[in-house]
């Protein structure tokens, strides 16, 4: 009875520890998967990190709840890159699933992004309620959802506004436009350093000109300070070009989400008190 005993005991442990050898290889395997998910996604490579997420979210009792979370941002922001709209709100919505009131942080995201992810959180609130209304929590007349949707919109333009302001060109990749935003910071930097640099020679050659005394070098000395002046003056004017250019271009051209169009009362795409409320802050501060 005794032998019988042991030996069922070795199974039991037998097939405990092969068990346990099986878990961790697997668990092993899923936080590589996570891994190169991440480097995946940091390399672009998003219709590779499409797959990952795929596979990884088979077995999704192997992550915690965060991780996939996390899985699923970066499934939906690829997704968001390949212009997958109805995939990436799949994507967000599952994590609206796990966690209502999650939000992405914004040091590592694109406001684009932010936006979107937002104005779905919305929408996810609108489609639990089965009734195409927003969830029923009231203060006054606000809507609890567009009032953290207003909040969160006035930072990232004020962000923006700021930055835009600073330095042109600056706003703009912060909003996500890469492109227009690299020709524009390039070209201030090259305006800006130029005109800095002329500002000090035009006014050095003024001070040469003025002191000159004798009579053969007068009129050279003038010529070298006209010379500089007039291409000081010239790069004033173009940095100001590009500044003002800056401004109305992401005021008004640009196509970006979470800046409502100036002057607006178009509530098919926004909160109907959102386009008023930005228009007077926008008055207030120029």
């Amino acid at each position: 009875m005794t032998q019988i005993t042991n030996k069922h005991i070795s199974k039991v442990l037998l097939i405990s520890i092969l068990s346990l050898l099986f878990y961790f290889n697997i668990f092993g395997q899923n936080k590589g998967g996570l891994e190169e998910l991440k480097t995946q996604f940091e390399s672009f490579n998003y219709s590779n990190v499409i797959s990952i997420a795929s596979i990884l979210l088979q077995d999704k009792e192997q992550f915690s709840e965060d991780e996939i979370i996390e899985i699923y941002l970066v499934k939906g922001i690829s997704h968001y890159s390949l212009d997958q709209s109805e995939l990436v709100k799949d994507c967000f919505f599952e994590i609206l699933n796990l966690n209502k009131n999650y939000k992405i942080n914004a040091s590592k995201v694109s406001p684009k992004i932010i936006n979107e992810f937002e104005k779905l959180k919305i929408e996810y609130g609108r489609f639990i309620t089965n009734n195409e209304s927003l969830i029923t929590v009231k203060t006054d007349t606000l809507y609890h959802t567009d009032t953290l949707y207003i909040k969160e919109s006035r930072e990232i333009y004020s962000e923006l506004i700021v930055r835009s302001l600073a330095f042109p060109g600056w706003g703009h990749l912060y909003s996500g436009d890469k492109t227009k935003g690299w020709i524009l910071t390039s070209a201030t930097a090259l305006s800006l350093s130029s005109m800095l640099y002329f500002i000090f020679d035009a006014e050095n050659k003024h001070s040469q000109y003025l002191n000159e005394v004798d009579p053969l070098l007068i009129e050279k000395k003038y010529n070298d300070y006209n010379t500089s002046y007039k291409i000081r003056n010239t790069l004033i004017a173009t940095y100001a070009i590009i500044w003002i250019y800056t401004q109305i271009d992401i005021l008004f051209l640009s196509d970006i989400p979470f800046v409502p169009e100036i002057g607006s009362a178009n509530v098919n795409n926004a909160p109907y008190y959102l386009a008023p409320d930005i228009q007077l802050s926008f008055h207030l501060q120029f």
